[in-house]
């Protein structure tokens, strides 16, 4: 075959009005016009990092604070998530995760308290169930580490309920990218870090 010259019919070349209309048109495109600026609004909070935030009742006010600085967030949106704290008459816990599939797939947070005992069952059947709805990472926050001052034995007959409160948070289940990734802000003394198991 033979190569075509790119102008072979000079009389076939755009006049310079229609190649001033197809710049024009081209300059539009390129600055967001026709109708494409809503179109990249709606994609933005798709492109942003997804996660999805819980926490205990004794952590509402911080998890409000963290969500009202998420909204100026341009990289993350933080989604609140919802849990029904609720107790039977016998004083057991009946929790109720809503929404449960807004988590699959994406980055779960939950705040929690251990300062009352009576949250303490509460707290980790619910750690214990979300990394089962299929949450891509789960990050624990923990404020204070309570049995921490409690990590030694002096004499034999001592309990170290350090170590015991430990082992029940390495029990929490893997989730999708590995396990649960604690964030103690007082852990009290830095060899409590050595009870924790492989899986926390």
């Amino acid at each position: 075959w033979k190569r075509q010259s790119r102008n072979p019919h000079p009389s076939d070349s755009p006049s310079p009005t229609a190649r001033d209309d197809h710049d024009h048109r081209h300059q539009d495109h390129l600055e967001g016009g026709g109708g494409e600026v809503s179109l990249a609004s709606s994609q933005s909070v798709g492109r942003k990092h997804q996660c999805v935030l819980f926490h205990s009742p004794q952590m509402a006010s911080l998890a409000d604070e963290v969500m009202t600085l998420a909204k100026d967030d341009a990289q993350v949106h933080v989604m609140h998530g919802d849990i029904s704290w609720e107790c039977f008459e016998d004083g057991f816990p009946n929790i109720f995760i809503k929404n449960v599939e807004s988590m699959r797939g994406r980055d779960v947070i939950f705040f929690a308290s251990f300062l009352q005992h009576d949250a303490l069952l509460s707290q980790l059947s619910v750690l214990y169930a979300l990394p089962r709805y299929l949450a891509k990472s789960l990050i624990l926050v923990l404020p204070y580490f309570p049995t921490g001052t409690m990590e030694r034995v002096d004499s034999e007959g001592q309990i170290a309920t350090a170590a015991t409160f430990a082992r029940l948070l390495s029990s929490i289940p893997v989730a999708q990218r590995g396990p649960t990734k604690c964030i103690i802000y007082d852990i009290h003394t830095l060899q409590n870090r050595f009870y924790f198991g492989d899986s926390v």
